[in-house]
């Protein structure tokens, strides 16, 4: 059972950050967005850190597509991970992205 304590810690260990040519990409969820990682089962917990790992490494370049419309949503990428398990990915700049949601479509 996981007490409230572990709960919050989950926020940084969800941040990451890697050198890709110089520029560093730090990856950042939303207390929402922890909350539903936390209710991941296995296979889609390991899909999800692929894909975190591939956003740290590689930024805007690892998402699927950026949705369209006036701002916010134009700044909002969507990538679908695995059967219909998808994350949406905003980001703040070119150096931090934010994982707003984690859900099935």
């Amino acid at each position: 059972m996981k007490d409230a304590s572990s709960a919050r810690s989950r926020p940084r260990a969800l941040r990451k950050a890697a050198k890709v040519h110089g520029v560093p990409t730090e990856v950042i969820a939303t207390p929402r967005a922890d909350q539903q990682i936390a209710g991941l089962d296995r296979t889609h917990a390991r899909a999800l850190g692929e894909f975190l790992d591939d956003l740290a490494a590689r930024g805007c370049k690892a998402l699927g597509y950026r949705l369209s419309g006036p701002a916010p949503v134009d700044h909002l990428c969507v990538k679908h991970l695995r059967d219909s398990l998808r994350v949406v990915v905003a980001f703040e700049d070119q150096q931090r992205a934010w994982i707003l949601l984690v859900g099935r479509r």
